[in-house]
């Protein structure tokens, strides 16, 4: 998304993009509310919108201390995690996330924690638990941790954008379009052309 974002200021400079960071409840309340004009919303919370065009899938990977038993293993799983307790950040989304992770690992103990990111990284960093997180973290580079791959089909979170479709707002219909616009072109581009994803760890 980073990238689309940086064409869209060189297309636009006279445009700024102001990020918001919150939980669903509050995100949809906001947009709906005109204090944002869109939203990046992960797919199973997509039906909470009215509207939402796909722009990136973001693949999935498991977070564990250096010293945990899969810390050497170069890929993973479900099946290896389903002995784990594992903790996942919610911030105001933790029934849905809960029921998401559920569905991929039925048999593991999820425990939520009503949390950023970093927080719950720092429980993982001491040993407390493991947990899963978009693949963009890993080039954090973060210490003490280690991020496994999960190379399984349904280990991503497709993440869409949204936005009011009554609004008559004429920059953020040209925003909609041109995310669209670029986010099939670089679909069509073969991978050797481009590498097409999300390069930074958005909500």
């Amino acid at each position: 998304m980073t990238k689309l974002i940086l064409e869209w200021r060189a297309a636009h400079p006279g445009v700024c993009v102001t990020p918001y960071e919150s939980g669903d409840r509050s995100l949809h309340a906001a947009l709906t509310d005109c204090q944002i004009d869109a939203a990046l919303v992960p797919d199973f919370l997509l039906h909470n919108y009215g509207t939402g065009s796909l722009v990136y899938s973001e693949p999935l990977m498991a977070v564990v201390p250096t010293s945990h038993r899969l810390a050497s293993q170069r890929d993973l799983r479900w099946r290896h995690l389903q002995t784990e307790i594992l903790l996942l950040w919610a911030a105001g989304k933790g029934e849905a996330c809960r029921e998401f992770f559920a569905a991929r690992l039925p048999c593991t103990s999820l425990r939520v924690f009503e949390a950023d990111s970093l927080t719950v990284l720092a429980f993982v960093r001491i040993g407390y638990c493991i947990t899963i997180s978009a693949g963009a973290y890993s080039t954090l580079n973060l210490y003490g941790l280690v991020f496994v791959p999960i190379v399984e089909e349904n280990a991503h979170v497709d993440v869409s954008l949204t936005w009011r479709p009554e609004s008559e707002d004429p920059v953020m219909g040209k925003f909609v379009a041109f995310i669209r616009d670029r986010t099939e072109l670089y679909r069509r581009t073969p991978p050797s052309s481009v590498a097409f994803g999300n390069p930074d760890p958005s909500p």
